[in-house]
């Protein structure tokens, strides 16, 4: 294991730039933190898998939640090599599309990153409720 401080801030700053995305609803880009063959595991559904099946399927649903708020708190990293796993929890609002109340969502997640070739940390699996 590689308990490295640049290493662990490199992931963290991946984990950190989901929420981002999820904020700016820019499905590009959060795509683009996922691997090409990444598995999304989501409550009450069937694992999707590739990058580009997950922008398909679950685009239009992080667009039309309009986040506001995506805090996440990292309860842990653990590094080995070229992959990671960070767990932890979730908390935001989101305003849908034509609604005027603001809903709370808050979860835990769990996901596997791999290092690519140019040092970003991609997500390769990841479960969240």
């Amino acid at each position: 294991m590689n308990h490295d401080r640049s290493v662990l801030e490199s992931v963290e700053l991946a984990v950190q730039e989901y929420g981002k995305a999820l904020i700016d609803g820019d499905i590009e880009s959060w795509g683009k933190l996922h691997t090409e063959n990444a598995v999304k595991l989501l409550p009450g559904q069937p694992p999707i898998s590739g990058r580009l099946q997950l922008v398909k399927e679950v685009g239009p649903q992080i667009q039309a939640m309009g986040v506001t708020e995506f805090e996440i708190t990292t309860g842990g990293i653990e590094v080995f090599i070229d992959r990671a796993i960070a767990w932890g929890t979730y908390t935001g609002e989101m305003r849908p599309h034509g609604s005027e109340e603001a809903e709370r969502i808050e979860g835990k997640f769990l996901s596997m990153y791999q290092r690519s070739a140019d040092g970003e940390w991609l997500i390769t699996h990841d479960c969240g409720n």
